[in-house]
């Protein structure tokens, strides 16, 4: 994600969520390379999968994110 290829990112992080599908740090960074590459929707749905698996760093990351993409898809 650093490199700014998103698509790249994403898939990465699917690959590890396959492995481990409640890992709150991976959720929450695809969250982020969903959000970066458009996707506000489906970063979304990873920022919500991040507070079910109950993780505090993630989880208060999450809610700040999707906060504000709530926001920008409102308007």
């Amino acid at each position: 994600l650093q490199r700014g290829d998103t698509a790249a990112a994403v898939s990465s992080f699917r690959t590890a969520l396959a492995k481990s599908p409640d890992a709150p740090p991976t959720l929450y960074r695809l969250g982020r390379a969903l959000e970066a590459s458009g996707d506000s929707s489906g970063a979304i749905d990873a920022y919500r999968k991040v507070l079910t698996a109950g993780a505090s760093e993630e989880e208060r990351a999450a809610r700040t994110r999707i906060a504000q993409l709530e926001k920008e898809v409102e308007r």
